[in-house]
């Protein structure tokens, strides 16, 4: 999946980066694989026998790395809910195992995902453009030919 809208606003929650098109092991990837993760909400409609799995229904996962394992290891899950904290970095939420959802502790935490999700032809850009206008959607379905769109 490459992704195609983006959004970047600062709260009181956080720092807070939005990312469609991009799945939850791929936003979990960004993280250091041993850092201390705890799953707050699960769902999925393929787990096992369950139907609509949660949290309670999944093994105790507390590293980054077990969940990425764990999720790779389910192949066609159905994850449709997961959101968790992450030890010293904040809060990661996915919906439909296709867009992620980061509410970061610090600036510099948030501009490192940002540039590790945002292709490099439009990397300065983009970022600039999300800090300056905080709150708006930028798409960029032709990122590859340097295009984004507010």
């Amino acid at each position: 999946m490459t992704p195609e809208l983006y959004l970047y606003r600062e709260s009181e929650k956080g720092f807070e980066f939005y990312v469609s098109e991009f799945s939850t092991v791929s936003g979990l990837l960004l993280f250091e694989k041993k850092s201390h993760i705890s799953v707050v909400r699960f769902g999925a409609t393929l787990y096992k026998q369950y139907g609509w799995a949660t949290e309670k229904e999944i093994p105790v996962l507390n590293t980054v790395g077990e969940v990425v394992e764990f999720l790779l290891s389910e192949e066609s899950i159905g994850l449709v809910d997961f959101s968790a904290e992450l030890s010293g970095y904040g809060e990661l939420s996915t919906h439909d195992d296709g867009e992620c959802h980061f509410v970061l502790n610090s600036k510099e935490q948030c501009l490192n995902i940002m540039k590790s999700t945002i292709v490099p032809s439009i990397r300065g850009l983009l970022i600039n453009k999300l800090l300056e206008n905080q709150g708006s959607y930028f798409s960029c379905s032709s990122a590859e030919n340097g295009g984004w769109r507010q």
